[in-house]
């Protein structure tokens, strides 16, 4: 008997290409022992009734499942990637019956309907099997994606994951599981909060109720008429919001029927401090894309979210969908950012949501309500120009630390978050003091200038446009006059007290080390010859830099509390003191973040050239990234260091059309050489050459390493080539 764990979400798959959802809010175990059928009706009185309350059964709409891998759940299966990049190859029969046999391995989506529909599916890369089908290991391995889509009208999207597989002699039951509620700790949590003991009319939701049942979820009404003035406009109006609500089940009578997605308050992005998204998650019912103080804010989302008049209202919301009305709230001193966002709205699509824009007027009238006399470390923590947010969505408030993640900034990793709670909350009141209760990591309580090196060395600078500031407030490397020492090369971190340093590096071949907060040099020190002095900045035999051409900045292993900087040079290994065919290696060399001290060098030695002279290019470009290594079955830290060199490549046509990937990579030296980065500095073998000199390299993290080469002499680009971390050198 085998036991499936599945985790259920409602994000789209297309939007976990950067960071998979938490996959602890909703589980399902199941067993070989149950069809899609049972699957089906577990998730209907479950995870399907906890999104629509009322019409979940399994047999009141029509229904399906798509399975799928997470390739294709994120991408819709096109051509595979092997049938873009390889072309067939007539005279090689053997070759064609290994793509052949591998084409029919390729199973693409499997459908199952539900036992009243009726949905031919006529894709001819799936398959469609009956729901009485019980589940097998190959209709679901791990990772694959099942896709749930309950009610064709108004559509109820599920998106479940098997995460494992497994043996088990006994029958399992069919479980659902959802985040446990501890309400005894919740309700302690409340009351040790002075703010959730307040009088009603003193609480949030009293002040700002349209905000309160807007950021609870709740269904807020476009207008603001009675129910009988509603039936007389129905005659004259057959598309009265209301009534299509009840019919896509979107509300009940406009009455407590929650119908929004996640909100979020806080900086979780540069550029986004409040949303509120609609139930289905592909439209931001309100969005602040900077930062408002929380009074203003509460007060403007109320204001967005105020019921109309029908009969005078001028944007006439009443030919919208409810969920096709996105609200954009700025500050009201920010006349930038307003103007920005309203250009945007301008330029929109008239096939996009219908925006609106608000923000308050001086003049306005100022409710008696202070947001940082009821809850003074979440305004602070609001205020402190750091990712500290919150997220709200169908019963579950988490506080976060740190920038969001994923395509939209919205998505978190498990240690980010500082609390969570699973609560049934009555008033958006009851959130907020949770959130004050929750600015804790580690067992320490957080201030608004605590800093997480993790978390807060990717902050934002201001809006404004770079200008000239006073010279108290800079750091002086080098003047633009002084040609003694160019700066050639920059790289900032973060020194062990939290405090930003700049390390530059100079074409006279020295490296500096400065505390930007005190604006003056720590050390500085000589770390290649000067060639300025004798033979002139640019007669050389080199590329492009004669002194310090890079540096990157990596940790310190062996002390958590410092870091190393590594340097190259496009110069020759002894230049200007030796003469080029007398050169050395060229080095990679580590040096201590502390002092300057030399830690270690890597010698970028590649053998004789096709004369029999020592090779010894010089380096064009160094990344850093992880490859995986099949000798010791895991992922490991490397460096990738780019020669600027040719080599000679095996002969191929110019599309590349009868190019073999494995033959070059065996036959061919390289110009590419990579290092494991916390060893005794030995160098891997060389990936396959390339005929063009390398210039430059990208990663995309564990997956691929791009690689830029150019022609000797002219410099235009000759070719790019993508790598594979996973298969290193192919």
């Amino acid at each position: 008997m085998l036991e499936w764990t599945i985790g259920i979400v409602d994000t789209p798959p297309k939007k976990w290409k950067k960071l998979e959802p938490l996959w602890e809010d909703e589980l399902m175990i199941v067993s070989s022992s149950h069809s899609f059928l049972d699957v089906m009706t577990k998730l209907c009185e479950t995870a399907i009734k906890a999104r629509r309350e009322y019409d979940y059964g399994v047999d009141m709409h029509l229904w399906n499942m798509k399975i799928s891998s997470l390739e294709d759940a994120m991408n819709p299966p096109r051509r595979r990637l092997e049938e873009l990049f390889m072309m067939e190859s007539d005279d090689d029969d053997d070759s064609d019956e290994e793509d052949d046999e591998e084409e029919t391995s390729y199973r693409g989506i499997i459908f199952i309907d539900c036992p009243m529909g009726r949905n031919s599916f006529d894709d001819n890369t799936s398959q469609k099997i009956h729901c009485n089908t019980k589940l097998t290991k190959e209709l679901l391995p791990v990772g694959s994606i099942v896709q749930v889509m309950y009610d064709y009208g108004t559509t109820t999207h599920l998106f479940l994951k098997i995460l494992s597989i497994k043996s088990n002699s006994r029958q399992a039951l069919l479980q659902y599981f959802n985040l446990e509620c501890n309400c005894t700790e919740t309700v302690e949590a409340l009351k040790s909060v002075p703010a959730y003991h307040l009088p009603k009319d003193q609480q949030v939701d009293h002040y700002f109720p349209h905000a309160s049942r807007a950021f609870l979820g709740y269904y807020v009404p476009l207008f603001n008429e009675s129910h009988e003035e509603k039936n007389e406009s129905e005659e004259s109006d057959p598309m009265s919001d209301d009534e299509d609500y009840v019919e896509e089940g979107l509300v009940d009578m406009g009455v407590n029927r929650k119908v929004m997605g996640s909100m979020s308050i806080g900086m979780s992005g540069p550029k986004c401090f409040c949303t509120m998204e609609s139930r289905t998650q592909t439209q931001d019912l309100l969005y602040a894309p900077c930062v408002l103080d929380p009074n203003e804010l509460l007060q403007v989302v109320d204001k967005a979210w105020e019921p109309r008049n029908r009969n005078t209202d001028p944007d006439h919301l009443d030919r919208f969908r409810y969920d096709c009305i996105s609200r954009w709230i700025v500050p009201s001193d920010d006349d930038e950012i307003y103007d920005s966002v309203k250009k945007v709205h301008e330029n929109a699509s008239e096939y996009g949501p219908f925006n609106l824009l608000f923000r308050l007027t001086n003049d306005r009238a100022i409710p008696d309500f202070d947001f940082q006399k009821l809850f003074p470390k979440t305004y602070a923590m609001l205020r402190s120009g750091k990712f500290r947010w919150i997220q709200y969505r169908k019963g579950v408030l988490r506080v976060i630390m740190g920038p969001g993640k994923g395509h939209d900034k919205r998505q978190f990793e498990s240690k980010q978050i500082l609390k969570t709670w699973k609560y049934d909350f009555e008033t958006f009141h009851e959130i907020l003091c949770l959130v004050e209760t929750s600015w804790i990591r580690d067992g320490r309580e957080l201030s608004p200038d605590t800093f997480v090196a993790e978390f807060d060395t990717v902050l934002e600078g201001p809006r404004a446009s770079p200008s000239l500031v006073a010279e108290k407030d800079f750091t002086m490397i080098s003047s633009f006059n002084n040609l003694k020492k160019m700066v050639t090369a920059l790289a900032i971190s973060e020194d062990s007290d939290g405090k930003a340093v700049l390390y530059s590096g100079h074409d006279d071949g020295t490296l500096s080390k400065w505390s930007l907060d005190e604006g003056k040099e720590i050390w500085s020190k000589q770390i290649y010859e000067d060639g300025t002095k004798d033979y002139g900045r640019y007669f050389c035999s080199v590329q492009e830099t004669p002194g310090v051409a890079g540096i990157v900045v990596r940790p310190d292993l062996s002390n958590k509390h410092y870091h190393v900087v590594y340097t190259w040079t496009h110069a020759h290994d002894g230049y200007p003191r030796l003469e080029f065919d007398k050169r050395h290696p060229s080095k990679l060399r580590a040096w201590s973040g502390i002092n300057g001290a030399l830690l270690k060098q890597y010698n970028c030695d590649i053998g004789k050239d096709e004369d029999g002279e020592n090779a010894h290019p010089s380096i064009s470009t160094v990344v850093f990234c992880k490859l995986f290594l099949e000798e010791r079955g895991t992922w490991v830290d490397s460096i990738i260091v780019g020669l600027y060199c040719r080599c000679v490549d095996i002969e191929y046509d110019e599309d590349f059309s009868d190019y073999d990937i494995e033959d070059a990579a065996e036959i061919s030296r390289g110009n590419i050489l990579p290092f494991v980065e916390h060893s005794n500095g030995m160098a891997m073998e060389t990936w396959r050459g390339d005929p063009g000199l390398i210039r430059a390299m990208a990663v995309i993290e564990s997956k691929y390493l791009l690689s830029c080469s150019i022609i000797p002499g002219h410099g235009t680009p000759h070719s790019f080539t993508l790598w594979s971390l996973s298969n290193p050198g192919m």
